[in-house]
């Protein structure tokens, strides 16, 4: 921007000099104006970058407090569900030392073809009087149909070492052991003064085991037959 000086007025009139002057006027406060005018629309520019940011945040917050309420519900039911399973704990039904019998599996034992008493063969009386081992005729000497397992159960008095406990979605499990049956062994527990009951359960389980024996081989023949 240009300005007059003293000189530049010499021999003007004066209306020419307010002319000249309202001329300059006007000038500086266009540049004024405008320069007013770039800075508020920087400043508004800024402003709506601040409120897209504002608004951004706000959003995030909203969602981190719904994540928030959802997690507290989730750990309120999980919390519900392990206090459950704490109960079910509580209320084991034998204690660390406790004397129990246990009903365990004493052996195994074998149920044999009928005919030829598991060997496999069967002795034959030929015409001429003399006896032969053949092949038997029911089983074939086959292992299925010559012969199946069953387990025998009994009873003896031990003493609770261990409870090993799994806590599953649906159910709690506990497996107990004692100073003579390890962990891995599917051995049932009855309190001391239950001594008839376990023998009753020994009885049954033993019974029920050899019938599934005997109704394998019978399958089996019934299989070798058709």
């Amino acid at each position: 921007m240009s300005y007059l000086n003293q000189d530049d007025y010499y021999g003007c009139e004066p209306s020419v000099i307010d002319d000249i002057a309202t001329e300059a006027k006007d000038k500086i406060v266009k540049l004024i104006i405008e320069s007013a005018k770039t800075e508020v629309d920087a400043v508004m520019k800024k402003a709506e970058e601040l409120k897209k940011i504002n608004e951004k945040q706000t959003q995030n917050i909203l969602e981190l407090s719904r994540e928030n309420n959802d997690l507290q519900i989730q750990v309120k039911i999980l919390e519900s569900k392990l206090a459950e399973k704490h109960t079910k704990i509580d209320e084991l039904q034998f204690e660390i030392e406790q004397e129990v019998y246990a009903v365990y599996s004493d052996g195994n034992k074998k149920t044999k073809c009928p005919t030829c008493d598991g060997r496999g063969y069967a002795q034959m009386i030929g015409a001429d009087g003399k006896t032969y081992n053949c092949i038997c005729p029911t089983c074939e000497n086959n292992y299925n149909r010559r012969e199946q397992e069953w387990h025998k159960y009994s009873i003896r008095r031990d003493r609770i070492i261990s409870a090993n406990i799994t806590i599953t979605k649906d159910k709690t499990d506990v497996k107990y052991s004692t100073k003579g049956t390890p962990l891995n062994y599917m051995t049932l527990f009855f309190r001391i003064d239950e001594q008839n009951a376990a023998s009753e359960y020994a009885k049954k389980l033993t019974e029920e085991s050899k019938l599934e024996a005997e109704k394998r081989l019978k399958g089996a023949s019934n299989e070798k037959a058709i």
